[in-house]
């Protein structure tokens, strides 16, 4: 018996083309400064390429594929037992999870009838996997008895507050600023931010005004979604792939398995405030360790599914240790991610920042302390036109003191400096010579 996984990227994480030229995420110069780049990603017919593996200095799912790949899986075997799965993040999630049938189906066919296929799916990603999985739609595809199991890595599997920030252009995402993300999202070609909203069943936004009481909004009525200035068609196609989903209809064969991150200030909801005329705003509800950044955990983590949660902020949950322990349990080889997350780790809320604004830094420390000393270090890593810098020195240090009860991660605010780059941050303990954890931060110009 062979077994094989498959890589379900989140939203944002796959490259698009436009013929031989990367249109996301772009060149280095382009994450750096205001993306230039809206009328090619607004083309309807980019084509996914691969899923994003590193982005210049910063890795990225090539940090999942090394671990799955120490986990005896390979993309240059015959056959392959190890597949990346891109697909055009921008579009209705039904359609991916067709293509994602059809990439189960030919792993299935080069593997064997008897063969074993592991969906590692993370954010969205999830959503599209559990699409496939849960629909009725695929049942019958050659592929689908050979599916075993299902791990999701912070998807929002009932999904995120921060998605009607998002629709209403009231926050950045990536390298995108506010209005980018709203036009991309209120584009009717374009739903899939629209389907990580959390379904009508679930009461995440609440009415602001002092006589409502904090009561329940529902964003699908007609008047408020038009009030919240929210694209129909893309409302339309997010309930009709809610109805998609239900795990009362997972299949028996298939076991899911949940990584659910905390340890980060996240919306757990958001409050709406009606105007007398114009357009209502919404305001996040933040909390710390509430969520991964992105997902809240009541999302993250569901009722009758394993979960574990991990520490880590959303866009990288993957590189948490501590997943990646269990990550190796559950594709039956305990003990060869063992030794990774063993050394404190770094998360850091915000990646993508403007000068002298305020991010969230979280160290993870890989078991209880009562004592912590040492130095938050940044280094400039690429400058301001894209290029590497060699030997660069020390931008910034934050002093890091703490003596008291155990605990098991310590968060601070630091402000990014004022010049653009690439940045790598590193937690340096008293008396150590190198970081003992690195994480990168993108400053970019408004």
């Amino acid at each position: 018996m062979t077994e094989g996984v498959i890589l379900v990227p989140g939203i944002m994480g796959s490259v698009l083309m436009d013929g031989d030229e990367v249109i996301w995420p772009g060149r280095v110069l382009d994450l750096l400064l205001p993306f230039k780049h809206m009328d090619e990603l607004l083309k309807q017919d980019l084509q996914a390429a691969d899923v994003i593996r590193s982005v210049s200095i910063s890795s990225q799912y090539d940090n999942l594929i090394a671990s799955l790949e120490a986990c005896g899986f390979s993309e240059s075997g015959y056959p392959a037992t190890l597949k990346a799965f891109p697909y055009d993040w921008r579009k209705d999630n039904e359609l991916a999870a067709q293509q994602l049938a059809e990439c189960i189906d030919a792993m299935a066919a080069e593997l064997g009838n008897n063969s074993e296929i592991n969906l590692v799916a993370h954010s969205m990603g999830g959503l599209v996997s559990r699409c496939y999985l849960e629909s009725g739609d695929y049942s019958e595809r050659p592929g689908f008895a050979c599916v075993r199991r299902l791990i999701t890595l912070g998807t929002p599997h009932r999904g995120a507050p921060m998605a009607l920030m998002a629709a209403m252009g009231q926050e950045k995402r990536l390298f995108l600023n506010a209005e980018q993300v709203k036009r991309v999202a209120s584009d009717p070609r374009f739903p899939s931010l629209y389907q990580l909203l959390p379904p009508k069943s679930e009461p995440f936004a609440w009415n602001r005004a002092d006589a409502a009481r904090l009561e329940p909004v529902d964003i699908y009525s007609p008047n408020n979604a038009a009030r919240l200035g929210l694209e129909p068609a893309n409302l339309a196609s997010a309930v009709q792939f809610h109805l998609k989903l239900n795990l009362d209809r997972r299949p028996a064969h298939v076991r899911y398995f949940f990584f659910a991150g905390t340890q980060q200030e996240t919306a757990h909801a958001v409050e709406v405030t009606f105007p007398q005329s114009g357009i209502a705003r919404a305001v996040k509800l933040d909390r710390c360790d509430a969520g991964d950044g992105t997902v809240p955990i009541w999302s993250g983590a569901q009722s009758g599914v394993q979960m574990a949660p991990v520490g880590g902020e959303h866009g990288d949950i993957y590189k948490s240790g501590a997943l990646k322990r269990m990550l190796g349990a559950l594709l039956g080889k305990p003990g060869v991610l063992l030794a990774t997350g063993m050394t404190p780790e770094i998360s850091v809320l915000h990646k993508v920042v403007e000068p002298g604004t305020s991010t969230r830094v979280t160290i993870n420390f890989p078991q209880n302390t009562n004592e912590v000393r040492g130095e938050l270090q940044l280094w400039r890593k690429v400058n301001a036109v894209g290029e590497l810098l060699e030997n660069a020195p020390i931008s910034a240090v934050w002093p890091i003191n703490y003596s008291g009860a155990p605990i098991d991660h310590l968060a601070v605010l630091i402000e990014a400096p004022q010049y653009l780059g690439i940045y790598e941050l590193g937690f340096v303990p008293e008396g150590g010579m190198a970081s003992a954890a690195a994480a990168e931060l993108f400053v970019q110009e408004v």
